[in-house]
C-alpha cells in the first residue's frame, strides 16, 4: 500500500499470469470466488527472464526455514539498504527465517547491504530480478520462490523493529489459519504529509477491525501460512500500481470465512518522506486502486457500499492527531479524500474509454 514510487500504469492481470502461470480472477462471474493454487514459479516463460542470486546461506538448510522474508523495491537501494541491515538484527523465531528481495526491474540492492546479514546471523538472503511488473506480481513471485511455509511481507521503506517478526510467528503459532498484521508506525514526525497519510491508514485499518467489515491490514506489515496464500491466489496484480492490493488481499480472505488476528507488539518503523505533490500523487493512486477494489466486488456479487460518516470520522481521527498539528492532519485528511476520489473518477473514464475502444 505504501510503496508509492512504483510506475502508475496499469498492469493487465496476463502478465502475471505469463510469469506465473497463474489466473487470480476470472471473467466468469460463476468463478470470481473460485480459490486458485499458483502454479510453480518458471525460470523464463514467454521470453521473461527472472534471475534468482543467493547472496549468503547461514544457520539453517533451505528445506528446514519456517519464514520467508519478501519485500518488494523499486528504485529505491538505500531504503532497501536500511531494511536489509534491520533485518539482519531481529530476533530470529525458531526453525530460522530467509529474506526475498524481489527487484521489480528497477535498480537492483546495493551487494554490500545485501552481505549486511553477514556470517553468524540465521539468515539466507536472495534477490530476484523481474521486468517491471508492481508490486504485487513482485509479492507473488517472492512468495512462489519462498522456502518457508510462513510468508512475512514489509516494504523496502519499513525499518522492522528486534521482536517483529517474532511477534507475528507467536501469533501464527497460536492460530496457524489466520492471516496476522502488525502496526506501523510513521517516524518522520517533522513531516505533515507522511504523518496525514500514515493517520489515515491507521483509521482505515481501526474501521475495518472485524464484524461484517473483516479486518484490513497494510502489505508492509503482514503474514501467513504460505499454503494459505496460494489457496487464495496470492495478491491480484490487476491492480494498477501500489494502491488496494492489500485491501483486496483482505477482503478476499475474510470472505473465506479465514480469521485474521491484529498484532500490536509487531512494529515495524515507515520512512516514507512525502511532499505535497507526492502526497497527491499517492493518494490519487491510491483512488484508481479503490475503483478496482469496487469493480471487483461487484463482479463478485458483493458491492462496496458507501458510508457517508467513514469520511467525517477519518477527518475527526486526523484531528485528534496530536495538538500541535491536529488540524494540519485534518485538513489533509480531507485533501487526501479529494485525491482519492480524483484516482476513482481517471479510473472509471479510463476504463470508459477503454471499454469504447474495444467495443
Amino acid at each position: 500500500m505504501h510503496a508509492a514510487s512504483w510506475p502508475g500504469s496499469p498492469r493487465p492481470l496476463s502478465w502475471f499470469n505469463a510469469l506465473a502461470g497463474t489466473t487470480f480472477l476470472s471473467k466468469d462471474p460463476a468463478r470470481q470466488n473460485r480459490r486458485i493454487r499458483p502454479a510453480a514459479l518458471s525460470a523464463v516463460s514467454n521470453g521473461m527472464t527472472i534471475t534468482v542470486h543467493t547472496h549468503s546461506v547461514f544457520g539453517h538448510r533451505e528445506d528446514d526455514l519456517r519464514i520467508s522474508v519478501i519485500i518488494p523495491t523499486y528504485n529505491r537501494p538505500k531504503a532497501v539498504a536500511r531494511c536489509l541491515e534491520a533485518l539482519s538484527r531481529i530476533r530470529a523465531p525458531e526453525g530460522g527465517f530467509e529474506v526475498i528481495v524481489v527487484n521489480d526491474g528497477g535498480i537492483p540492492p546495493p551487494d554490500a547491504a545485501v552481505l549486511a546479514c553477514r556470517e553468524g546471523t540465521p539468515v539466507r538472503v536472495r534477490v530476484l530480478d523481474q521486468a517491471n511488473r508492481g508490486p504485487a506480481a513482485a509479492r507473488n513471485a517472492g512468495a512462489d520462490a519462498a522456502s518457508g511455509t510462513i510468508l512475512a511481507f514489509t516494504d523496502d521503506d519499513c525499518v522492522p523493529r528486534a521482536d517483529w517478526l517474532a511477534a507475528l510467528d507467536d501469533a501464527l503459532l497460536s492460530n496457524s489459519e489466520a492471516l496476522v498484521g502488525g502496526h506501523t508506525v510513521n517516524v518522520l514526525t517533522d513531516n505533515p504529509y507522511s504523518a496525514a497519510s500514515q493517520a489515515l491508514a491507521e483509521f482505515v485499518m481501526a474501521y475495518f477491525d472485524g464484524g461484517a467489515r473483516g479486518r484490513f491490514f497494510t502489505s508492509n506489515n503482514v503474514a501467513m501460512a504460505k499454503e494459505r496464500f496460494l489457496e487464495l491466489g496470492g495478491f491480484d496484480s490487476s491492480f494498477p500500481s501500489a494502491a488496494g492490493e492489500d485491501r483486496d488481499l483482505c477482503d478476499r480472505w475474510s470472505a473465506e470465512g479465514w480469521p485474521s488476528v491484529r498484532v500490536p507488539e509487531a512494529v515495524v518503523d515507515h520512512e516514507h518522506a512525502l511532499s505535497p505533490r507526492t502526497f497527491v500523487r499517492q493518494h490519487f493512486n491510491y483512488g484508481r486502486g479503490g475503483r478496482v477494489f469496487r469493480k471487483v466486488r461487484v463482479e463478485r456479487g458483493r458491492p462496496v457500499l458507501l458510508d457517508p460518516g467513514f469520511y467525517l470520522a477519518s477527518v475527526r481521527h486526523g484531528y485528534r492527531w496530536p495538538r500541535s498539528r491536529g488540524g494540519l492532519v485534518a485538513a489533509l485528511t480531507i485533501a487526501a479524500h479529494g485525491a482519492y476520489a480524483g484516482g476513482m473518477a481517471y479510473e472509471l473514464l479510463r476504463g470508459t474509454v477503454r471499454a469504447k475502444a474495444l467495443a
